[in-house]
């Protein structure tokens, strides 16, 4: 997991009596865990959350600032929830939508590998597409994407809940496109905005200044205010 925000410490040899690590390092990578198992109600369900480095999280390190973490503090302060939705955040630094490489597969891809295969996922939201406009791929190809993510979650009893792309800090003719999908042809179980959230009322094509980070990543305040664009209400057991 490139990019995982958060730093992992390594070191050689056996140290596991060592009330410390005698050497070693640090990376800002995920390298081991690939999930963790907990005890659970037979009603608690969770969020997936399918994305590429705003999901990921990018300009936070070492903190709980996420958009994901944001929403996943609102739940807990929720009393008809707390006890019965969790957030997974399936966010990957650089991920493509419709299209792998070398280091990581196709969101829609990581879709039926990482997401459907977890039988808690209740309900997921869909937040990627930036990366496949900035390389060229077209309007149609990421809306079809989208409608086949759509179309394996049904298949699998999931609730799949979809964005438009986010403000990328100038007018781009196939995220306007993508966008006006989104909002109007009734793709996914249910649209939050954040980009509506998030963007400068000005200037749509750029996030607000209060909110932003390097013109295509929110700052924490960003992040938080993407979640709050999640009405809670979708999330009912």
């Amino acid at each position: 997991h490139p990019g995982s925000r958060t730093t992992s410490y390594f070191g050689t040899g056996d140290a596991v009596a060592s009330a410390s690590a005698p050497s070693g390092g640090t990376r800002e990578r995920w390298y081991f865990i690939n999930a963790i198992e907990v005890m659970a109600p037979a009603d608690a369900f969770a969020l997936g959350c399918l994305g590429d480095s705003i999901t990921d999280g990018y300009g936070i390190i070492n903190t709980f600032q996420r958009w994901t973490d944001a929403l996943t503090t609102r739940i807990q302060a929720d009393n008809n929830l707390k006890n019965k939705v969790s957030v997974l955040n399936f966010g990957m630094g650089a991920n493509n939508l419709t299209s792998g490489g070398a280091d990581m597969d196709a969101g829609k891809d990581r879709f039926r590998r990482d997401v459907l295969s977890r039988p808690k996922v209740k309900w997921v939201i869909v937040l990627e597409g930036v990366n496949d406009i900035n390389g060229g791929v077209q309007a149609d190809t990421i809306v079809s994407a989208y409608r086949e993510i759509v179309t394996g979650g049904h298949g699998a009893q999931r609730k799949i809940f979809g964005s438009p792309i986010t403000p990328m800090g100038s007018n781009n003719a196939v995220r306007n496109s993508v966008n006006m999908s989104v909002r109007t042809e009734n793709i996914f179980d249910a649209v939050i905005d954040f980009d509506a959230a998030i963007r400068d009322s000005a200037n749509q094509d750029n996030i607000a200044t209060m909110y932003n980070n390097d013109n295509l990543h929110p700052n924490a305040a960003g992040y938080q205010k993407m979640a709050e664009a999640v009405n809670l209400s979708l999330l009912v057991p």
